[in-house]
């Protein structure tokens, strides 16, 4: 279902490309979809929109994507 998943993360991104949330989720899909390059694109901007980091650190799907050496958070 893995384009389903993408239609959906492409249309929630066309209605709300700066929500935290929104970005967040995205991020969070395509780590489960497998696309590090991009889950770490949209959940770094996630934490530039205002996304928590505390938040992230308890989302279990990213305990991997978080230790990443290509993730360098920066905060708004």
């Amino acid at each position: 279902m893995r384009d389903k998943a993408i239609a959906r993360v492409q249309t929630s991104l066309a209605l709300s490309p700066d929500d935290s949330d929104v970005l967040e989720t995205v991020g969070e899909a395509y780590e489960m979809l497998g696309d590090r390059d991009r889950a770490l694109h949209y959940i770094q901007e996630s934490l530039q929109k205002g996304y928590s980091l505390e938040s992230l650190r308890s989302t279990p799907a990213l305990k991997s994507l978080l230790s990443d050496p290509n993730f360098r958070p920066s905060i708004k």
